[in-house]
């Protein structure tokens, strides 16, 4: 028992998860789900327009890519809209200040957390059960 204690214990110090807990969710699935609770094309978010239609999903899906991945704030930008960092951290700034307080956003903002939680926990069981798989075949 204390060997199997002692793998396991072994292996959550090696779990890459525990030391980047921001690894796992990909850019395109935030963006998927953003636009779909939002209700705009993905070409729409990653449109030129400054219409509030628009906008204010990008800058949420901006959010939430600073939140559930480990990519610069460049990478978030060019991915998501064609922006520069300087706009993502606006967007980020903006979602904090503004949106997450208006009643019109806040649940969709909530809607898309939370799919993006259980999504992520999803996907770090997974991790987690090819580790052990892993360990334990050795």
């Amino acid at each position: 028992m204390t060997a199997v204690v002692n793998n396991i214990g072994q292996l959550i110090n090696n779990y890459a998860l525990v030391r980047n807990p921001k690894m796992g969710v990909d850019m395109d699935i935030i963006e998927d789900i953003v636009c779909r609770e939002m209700n705009i094309s993905p070409s729409s978010m990653n449109s030129k327009s400054r219409n509030r239609k628009e906008l204010v999903p990008r800058q949420i899906a901006h959010y939430m890519a600073k939140k559930f991945t480990s990519r610069s704030l460049s990478e978030i930008g060019g991915r998501l809209g064609k922006r520069n960092h300087a706009t993502v951290l606006h967007s980020i700034n903006t979602v904090n200040d503004v949106w997450l307080h208006d009643p019109q956003y806040e649940d969709h903002i909530s809607n898309i957390d939370l799919k993006l939680i259980k999504l992520k926990v999803r996907l770090d069981k997974k991790r987690l059960e090819v580790l052990i798989n892993e360990q334990t075949s050795q």
